[in-house]
């Protein structure tokens, strides 16, 4: 993919709400990606799903659990995006419903990607149980349902 000029837009953090199978969900996902092309540079997704081990009456983690993994969540970040001046990943969303926690990324180089997940399992330094999969997706098509939340949240401001 030599020759593309890519401008990496600021994360712009977008409150979704949701219900699925009559269960609530809540999510924030980077309102920032609606428009960005040339989508297929970053044609990889990341997704990280994460399992809370204690819920409140409504169903959700509660806020120490919660904490815990954002703080955790927050450092792989930094490990994903990579130190140079072009990230290898970028932050795309955060979805927790009924008991669990996705965090998505998407890639550029999903080897890089993987390799920094592996050595996050390798250190069990993970706060909660997770499981991962880093799926080609030059289309965005795994992506779909959440930028149309974004657009429709735009839309009932």
């Amino acid at each position: 993919m030599s020759g593309i000029e890519v401008r990496i837009p600021r994360t712009v953090p977008c409150p979704i709400e949701f219900e699925h199978e009559g269960v609530t969900g809540v999510g924030i996902i980077n309102a920032g990606l609606v428009d960005f092309e040339p989508r297929a540079v970053f044609g990889w997704q990341l997704s990280i799903l994460s399992f809370f081990e204690t819920l409140d009456d409504a169903g959700m983690p509660l806020e120490a659990d919660r904490a815990a993994l954002d703080a955790w969540e927050d450092g792989l970040a930094k490990q994903l995006r990579g130190a140079g001046e072009r990230p290898n990943a970028l932050w795309f969303g955060r979805i927790t419903w009924r008991g669990t926690q996705e965090l998505m990324y998407r890639v550029y180089q999903p080897e890089l990607a993987d390799a920094v997940v592996r050595a996050v399992i390798d250190s069990e330094a993970q706060p909660l149980p997770f499981e991962y999969r880093i799926d080609p997706d030059e289309a965005w098509s795994l992506a779909q349902w959440h930028l149309d939340a974004v657009r429709s949240a735009g839309e009932a401001l």
